[in-house]
């Protein structure tokens, strides 16, 4: 598999980017980005010929374990420090 996928994929797992205009919860935002950047890369490795499916379906699980990290995060404590820590970290990257 072509390493510059592998880095665009974990880079995207852990690396957040979005403007968020919206009377959510930022971390709502940061979370439907998250779920929409992984879905767009897993369907671009998935194309590939060198990825076998089981390897694909792997890291669009490990992708989306991230997704759900924020989600269950900031769902259960959104003042909290893990879930500011997340929102300050987006804000960080933009």
């Amino acid at each position: 598999m072509n390493s510059l996928k592998w880095i665009k994929f974990f880079s995207i797992s852990i690396v957040l980017s979005l403007s968020a205009c919206s009377d959510k919860p930022e971390w709502v935002s940061i979370y439907n980005e998250c779920k929409e950047q992984i879905q767009t890369s897993i369907d671009e490795i998935k194309q590939s010929p060198d990825t076998p499916q089981a390897m694909g379906n792997m890291m669009q699980s490990f992708g989306m374990s991230a997704c759900e990290m924020i989600k269950n995060t900031c769902e259960q404590d959104p003042k909290g420090a893990a879930c500011q820590s997340i929102v300050n970290s987006h804000k960080e990257q933009k």
